[in-house]
């Protein structure tokens, strides 16, 4: 017979976790395993902790939503600068498209971030998206109508821009709200990983569409994605949580100042602030002008600019989830 390795076990709500060579069973049963197969039983507690923060209604709720919208605006990176290439053949113009949707993240996201410290934070996501849908339907229109511009997916840029100031703040402030403090990192964990990999097919769909249907159409599916996920978060009811507070009532300056003040306090925030201030204009600038490198340089299609781009979040993702699957 094979000898087993001893091992001491102990009790956990659910299951049972043995020291050494460990034992599981989903029933709470006490099962013997052997040494060999203790990678099998580490990539079953990794997707035991992966799927727990799933047992509760509030966080289905917020990352459900959380994933719709995120896949729909990973969906305008190609959508958007694919439109302005076809429409003028100028990597200037392209890079425009990319400078109108980041700057309203530096212009807004102070403010923005004092209001999501407030309660409502779902009516701020709601409205966030549902402005994301009507400027897409907006340009759909125009662009089936055959009257658009350069100057109108500039403008639709900067108001998907102004959108996601509001709606990032929001949803990172709703969080810690839907579920106990013990499972917040390893949600918070999982919440990053799913969106980077949303940021992986959001591109490669979005392109397919393109290639497929044409720039309007894929417009309109997005409007439609993007009051979809609205009306999650507005339906779910629930998932501002228990401890939503009513938030200062300061002047917005002063909350800023406050602001200021704690991240020259603070040196890891503060260094990880200018890190990121250094990485996303330098690291990232050429996923910006990707649309004209696969068109001049590889003569490929919508297609291949998906892929191109989503293969830039799956990386992150894979590295995610397996921080997540940790205690």
């Amino acid at each position: 017979t094979r000898r087993h390795r001893h091992v001491d076990i102990e009790r956990r709500p659910g299951y049972w976790v043995g020291r050494g060579a460990p034992s599981f069973h989903p029933l709470g049963k006490a099962v013997t395993v052997h040494s060999k197969d203790n990678a099998s039983w580490l990539v079953i507690r990794g997707i035991q902790r992966l799927t727990s923060c799933f047992h509760y209604e509030n966080y289905r709720w917020y990352w459900t939503g959380s994933m719709v919208a995120m896949v729909t605006f990973r969906m305008q990176d190609v959508v958007l600068g694919w439109q302005m290439l076809e429409a003028t053949d100028s990597a200037f113009w392209v890079g425009l498209v990319a400078f109108a949707h980041n700057l309203p993240l530096l212009i807004w996201s102070p403010i923005t971030g004092m209001w999501a410290d407030r309660p409502k934070r779902r009516q701020m996501i709601a409205a966030a998206l549902l402005l994301s849908a009507v400027t897409s339907a907006v340009l759909a229109l125009v662009l089936a109508f055959g009257h658009a511009s350069p100057w109108h997916i500039i403008a639709l840029s900067f108001l998907v821009g102004s959108a996601f100031a509001l709606y990032a703040p929001a949803r990172l402030a709703l969080l810690p709200n839907l579920i106990p403090t013990h499972v917040l990192p390893r949600a918070s964990a999982f919440e990053y990983s799913s969106t980077r990999l949303m940021g992986f097919f959001g591109p490669m769909v979005a392109g397919v569409l393109v290639d497929v249907l044409d720039v309007a159409p894929t417009l309109f599916i997005q409007a439609v994605m993007f009051s979809l996920a609205a009306a999650i978060f507005v339906w779910s009811g629930k998932t501002d949580g228990p401890r939503a507070h009513q938030g200062s009532q300061a002047h917005m300056l002063s909350g800023l100042r406050e602001a200021v003040v704690y991240l020259g306090q603070d040196r890891p925030l503060l260094a990880l602030t200018c890190l990121g201030l250094v990485m996303v204009p330098i690291g990232m600038s050429y996923q910006k002008l990707m649309p004209v490198f696969t068109q001049d340089v590889l003569g490929a299609g919508a297609s291949t600019l998906g892929l191109l781009l989503g293969t830039v979040s799956l990386g992150a993702a894979l590295a995610g989830f397996a921080v997540a699957a940790t205690e």
